[in-house]
């Protein structure tokens, strides 16, 4: 390189003309620059915001030996032992070139600085001389990954992509955390088949994942992928975010997967490689788990690794287990409702149920195929009188289909289940913001494959229409087991549930205690209050239909 000399770029100019559309964003120039220097040998590299959008890169790797590499395209200088390896494209820098307005590069004693429309329409750049004798110094004026709050967002995309890189990465002067790096020893790595894997994180005193291996999004099986220190996307992996979550971590041996060129963001052949990634956390987690279950306490692991269990394939290993899993059993607590989104609104897990328990109840379980809706509302009617012990395909997709449980099912559907009425009454029509038929009577008897239960003090849906209602049926939130108060916007319409709670419970006044105590209650909750009638005596006088005709106020005498 010489004072004076100058360069240009070198490419074809159609090429150039349509090339920025193959990087898909300009957070891939702070990739590219982390790149660079980690293959120039560099200790670190410093990424600093100065003014007017500019954005300063410094690293004190080896530096770059002609400035005229640094335009070529596909011609990136590097040895044939490094783009062997690596695959080094030689086409980072022109992503530096479609993403800032002006470009200073600055390595070895020499430098150029000019606008990137220049440099791309092929006019040639003068090269001066430098005092960067050493690394490279490159400036990206006008540089934007964002409209509002640029160097905010540059900082926290350098974070995410610092999290596995294998040289210190700094912004403004901070160095950045590199928790999933392979030369931080923060995380235990194993050498496999696909490159180093480290498994997601436990707590040493409970063996439960830090944040919950309860729950399937933040537990074993998210995997965070990583090729030459960045982050990768794929089918099996996770996207890295700067916020903590564990997962498992995975740096991929370069030599048998490839990523696609130019952001090296996502892997060739996906499906396939996702597959090969896939098979080895299998394995590993299988191993893990054999581990833990010869550890823990049978319900601990049962309960604790249940999901984690089934993300990996690994069911089988509780059927050997006496003790089930929390929540694979449940009952039928308290009333359905028609306007809840699942069963668990009115269902309670059954915790610490072990084969034992179940033979010495000497009960079989209902099983529900459906978890909710009017399929299988009678018989989750049924199931709440009876209290009887409850599964359905939500809680047993979470065991193996050879599991013991099987043994113990007895599915139960709508025609399994037989009313008898006892005395019945008076029919008549509810109407409010829920409209059904109804009929009174004395009692109810369901006869079912669990044997029979009498109904007095509950209201029973038949269907979404009708429904009975025995003589000891007083409470007015019954109405919710045939009434959906879910409006148009899937949102709870409380204000008309609570109204027909209030009129239901007056219409059940009146049918199974008195009128008087049905009028009674529906004047409580009509909002009298807000009148003046303290001391004073309310006569309401009925025509033959039934509907109010007078209302007469008098004063009642001192001594009533």
């Amino acid at each position: 390189m010489k004072q004076n000399q100058v360069i240009k770029v070198q490419t074809n100019e159609s090429i150039i003309s349509k090339l920025k559309n193959a990087f898909t964003s300009p957070g891939c120039v702070l990739s590219e620059a982390m790149q660079n220097a980690r293959r120039a040998g560099a200790s670190k590299v410093e990424f600093s915001y100065l003014d007017e959008d500019a954005l300063l890169i410094v690293d004190d790797g080896q530096g770059i030996s002609d400035l005229a590499d640094f335009l070529t395209l596909a011609g990136s200088g590097w040895s044939e032992e490094v783009i062997q390896k690596e695959g080094a494209f030689g086409m980072g820098s022109f992503s530096m070139l479609y993403y800032c307005d002006r470009l200073r590069v600055e390595s070895n004693g020499y430098g150029f600085e000019a606008y990137t429309q220049d440099i791309l329409n092929g006019l040639e750049i003068s090269v001066f001389q430098s005092d960067v004798t050493s690394g490279t110094r490159i400036a990206l004026y006008g540089y934007e990954i964002s409209d509002e709050n640029n160097a905010s967002r540059i900082e926290l995309l350098l974070k995410r992509l610092a999290k596995g890189f294998s040289i210190p990465v700094f912004y403004d002067g901070a160095e950045l955390d590199r928790p999933y790096s392979l030369d931080k020893g923060e995380v235990e790595f194993i050498e496999t088949s696909i490159g180093f894997c480290a498994m997601s994180d436990f707590d040493d005193d409970t063996l439960i994942g830090k944040s919950g291996l309860y729950y399937r999004d933040y537990g074993t099986d998210v995997t965070y992928l990583f090729y030459q220190g960045l982050p990768v996307d794929s089918i099996w992996g996770r996207e890295i975010s700067n916020r903590d979550c564990p997962g498992n971590i995975i740096h991929l041996d370069e030599l048998q997967f490839d990523v696609r060129m130019p952001d090296r963001d996502v892997l060739i052949d996906q499906a396939v490689q996702s597959g090969k990634i896939e098979t080895v956390l299998k394995e590993l987690w299988r191993k893990k788990f054999i581990e833990l279950k010869g550890i823990l306490e049978p319900a601990m692991f049962a309960s604790k690794f249940q999901r984690a269990l089934k993300s990996w394939e690994c069911l089988d290993l509780l059927n050997d287990m006496d003790v089930l899993p929390d929540g694979v059993l449940f009952t039928v607590s308290s009333l359905p409702e028609n306007d809840s989104y699942s069963r668990y609104d009115y269902t309670s897990s059954i915790n610490g149920m072990t084969r034992q328990k179940l033979e010495s109840i000497g009960q079989k379980i209902v099983f529900f195929n459906n978890d909710h809706g009017y399929d299988y509302f009678r018989p989750h009617q049924y199931a709440y009188h009876r209290e009887v012990l409850c599964a359905d395909m939500g809680s047993l997709s979470m065991l193996h289909k050879d599991h013991w449980i099987h043994e113990w099912l007895f599915e139960i559907e709508d025609e399994d289940l037989t009313i008898t009425v006892n005395k019945p009454g008076k029919e008549g029509h509810y109407s409010g913001y829920g409209c059904f038929d109804y009929q009174t009577c004395e009692s109810l008897v369901i006869n079912g494959p669990m044997g029979e239960v009498t109904v007095q003090n509950d209201c029973f849906a038949v269907n979404e229409d009708f429904m009975f209602i025995p003589s000891g049926a007083l409470n007015g939130s019954n109405i919710r087991i045939i009434c959906n108060y879910i409006d148009s916007n899937d949102q709870f319409d409380e204000s008309g549930c609570n109204y027909d709670i209030e009129q239901f419970q007056a219409l059940l006044y009146s049918l199974n205690q008195s009128v008087e105590m049905g009028v009674l209650s529906m004047l409580r909750t009509s909002g009298l209050s807000q009148f003046s009638l303290q001391g004073r005596q309310l006569q309401v006088t009925f025509n033959e239909n039934g509907v109010p005709e007078k209302v007469t106020l008098s004063e009642l005498d001192n001594a009533a």
